[in-house]
């Protein structure tokens, strides 16, 4: 959804900013640049681009998605009471995966004379844009991934197509997903297939 803007009015709650900027260590710089605000009530989603119904949970912290070419693609919604089985953050129904990149860093990240760091989150992301360190934001440790020859004895998982527009080759690369990764075992899968993908495209990792 290249070219949908977000309202630039709408306020960020001191709760949710002292969960950014204390709980996240993320800069007041960074926050602005991603625009998060707060959806006290549903009413405050209507006429959203971006959202859909199956976001509509109030009150939430709202976070907007920035892709490779740096324009707004959609809206995750952390509701402050998650529902039951739909996990802490919401994105739009039938969006495909794609990367985040935070906009402070976007120059960095589109530039191979840097190293790059990889995370799932764009809280974790922001949290090293702080730091001035280019990243690439993933929403889930599988998310990284489309599958071609789905449901054939074929089935591969590719990287998606976002990263055919970000300099790979001979790049310093780390993949540096959440902490519990040293004892889950799909986590370590997950970083092992998406770090295997990335040098097959003449990544460095370390």
């Amino acid at each position: 959804m290249p070219g949908l803007t977000t309202t630039p009015e709408k306020g960020l709650s001191e709760r949710h900013r002292h969960m950014l900027e204390v709980g996240s260590c993320i800069s007041p710089e960074v926050i602005e640049a991603r625009g998060y605000w707060t959806a006290e009530t549903l009413a405050d989603f209507e006429g959203e681009d971006g959202i859909r119904p199956n976001q509509h949970y109030a009150p939430a912290l709202v976070l907007p998605i920035y892709g490779v070419d740096g324009e707004y693609r959609y809206s995750r919604v952390r509701p402050d009471n998650p529902p039951d089985k739909l996990g802490k953050y919401i994105q739009p129904v039938e969006t495909p995966n794609v990367l985040d990149i935070p906009r402070t860093v976007r120059e960095k990240v589109m530039d191979s004379n840097y190293g790059l760091v990889a995370v799932e989150g764009e809280r974790k992301g922001d949290a090293l844009a702080s730091l001035g360190l280019p990243v690439i934001v993933v929403f889930g440790v599988w998310n990284w991934s489309c599958k071609e020859g789905k449901d054939t004895p074929y089935e591969m998982q590719l990287l998606i197509q976002d990263f055919e527009r970000i300099p790979l080759h001979g790049r310093q690369i780390t993949v540096a997903f959440d902490a519990d990764i040293h004892n889950n075992q799909s986590i370590q899968l997950a970083a092992y297939r998406f770090a295997k993908r990335l040098m097959e495209r003449g990544a460095q990792l370390w």
